[in-house]
C-alpha cells in the first residue's frame, strides 16, 4: 500500500491497514514529510504577480502585462540591411536576468499601489499560486 496522507483520518486508516496486515515476509515501511519544490519558475511567478494585480485592481492581467512591458521596455539589437536596430521584446524572449528585472519592476510597482505580493521563495507564494492554479485562474 502506497499513499499520501493529508489529514488525521487518512493517518488512522493507514495505521489500521498496518495493524491488520499479517506479516508473511519482508515489508518496506516509510513515513516521511513530503517536501515540495519551494519556488516557482520565473514565468509562473510573473503570472502570479499579474494575477494578484488583476484581483486587486480589477484590470485584466493581460492588460497589466502589456502595461508593464510598455513601462519597462526591454530591447534587443538586430541587424537589418547592415543597420543595427533596437527592437522591443516580450517576456518570452527575455533571458534570466531580464525576466528577473521585469518581475522586480512588477512587484515594486504593485507595492507602490499598496498591493502586497508574496516573497518568491516563501511557502506562501507557492500556496497562493496553487490556490489560483487549482481554480483555473492562472
Amino acid at each position: 500500500m502506497k499513499c499520501t496522507i493529508k489529514n488525521e483520518a487518512e493517518k488512522e486508516a493507514f495505521i489500521h491497514v498496518i495493524y491488520q496486515t499479517e506479516i508473511k515476509g519482508y515489508y518496506r515501511a516509510e513515513f516521511t514529510k513530503i517536501r515540495r519544490k519551494r519556488s516557482l519558475s520565473q514565468n509562473n511567478l510573473c503570472w502570479l504577480y499579474l494575477t494578484i494585480g488583476e484581483q486587486e485592481t480589477g484590470n485584466d492581467r493581460n492588460d497589466l502585462y502589456a502595461y508593464f512591458l510598455n513601462s519597462y521596455p526591454t530591447t534587443k539589437q538586430i541587424e537589418i540591411c547592415d543597420e543595427i536596430c533596437s527592437i522591443p521584446i516580450t517576456s518570452s524572449a527575455f533571458n534570466t536576468i531580464q525576466m528577473t528585472n521585469f518581475i522586480e519592476n512588477i512587484r515594486r510597482e504593485l507595492a507602490q499601489m499598496g498591493i502586497h505580493t508574496p516573497d518568491p521563495e516563501s511557502d506562501k507564494c507557492l500556496e497562493i499560486f496553487n490556490h489560483y492554479h487549482e481554480r483555473g485562474i492562472i
